[in-house]
């Protein structure tokens, strides 16, 4: 499906379109059915509860605002919408720290590309992803940090490359937290172009903001997994940095079902 990620005025007319068949094809839900069954309230980012852990589906491909080399690092270019991130702030204000929470998003949290040089704020605009929006990367940091739940796990999918990263978090040089970030590999990715590689993500990265008065900063450190082609099984309880993430030795079986 064509992306429909960051409407302009040339092509705003095929986000109606771009939306419908998103929750045709890929939520199999009918778009109708959709809009009322939500009270009119149409958004495509949710949260739900699945076996006593929380989730939160971020929407990114809808829901962001443009950009241009002249307006990268304003604070009003967001990935993700203000409602969306209020709605976000709630969800994670009423986690349990005890138990491991999940965000879904299409692009990665962490690591970040080498394309993108902090100290060259255009580059940002070679990244569709977090790092292509830097006040919207540096929200969510310190959103996290500020929140100090350390059984916080981001997973994505976009990039078609098995890795993972902790991330650890400090204020005012007092530690926050640790969350996991998770990348799948592509179950079918056959177009090179389309599939990330190791070189074009930084392995090992430390960065820091000043933001409200207080200092943040976070270490990343990513292993690349070689041996999880396909699906892979990440189990544990508690802290997201004690979890286990393994590749599968079967395929899992589904029963199918209706996703609405």
């Amino acid at each position: 499906m064509q992306s429909i990620e960051n409407c302009t005025n040339n092509n705003e007319h095929l986000k109606d379109p771009g939306v419908d068949a998103l929750l045709t094809y890929q939520r199999g839900i009918d778009p109708v059915t959709w809009c009322k069954s939500h009270n009119g309230r149409t958004t495509l980012w949710y949260h739900f509860e699945h076996n006593d852990d929380r989730f939160f589906i971020l929407d990114r491909l809808a829901d962001g605002s443009s950009r241009r080399t002249a307006t990268i690092d304003d604070q009003e270019r967001g990935l993700i919408s203000e409602n969306q991130r209020a709605d976000f702030k709630q969800w994670l204000d009423e986690c349990d720290c005890e138990k491991p929470a999940f965000v879904i998003s299409p692009s990665i949290l962490f690591p970040g590309r080498q394309v993108v040089n902090d100290d060259l704020p255009a580059t940002a605009l070679n990244a569709n992803g977090w790092d292509g929006y830097p006040q919207s990367h540096q929200e969510m940091v310190r959103r996290v940090a500020d929140r100090g739940c350390s059984s916080l796990v981001f997973l994505y999918g976009d990039g078609h490359l098995c890795c993972a990263a902790t991330i650890s978090t400090s204020v005012d040089s007092e530690p926050a937290c640790k969350i996991r970030s998770i990348h799948c590999s592509g179950l079918h990715a056959p177009l090179p172009f389309a599939n990330s590689r190791h070189e074009d993500l930084i392995e090992q990265e430390t960065w820091s903001l000043m933001a409200n008065g207080k200092e943040y900063s976070c270490t990343i450190e990513s292993v690349f997994r070689e041996d999880i082609r396909g699906f892979g099984n990440l189990s544990g309880k508690g802290a997201a940095e004690s979890l286990v993430f393994a590749p599968m030795t079967t395929t899992p079986v589904t029963k199918g079902g209706n996703n609405q």
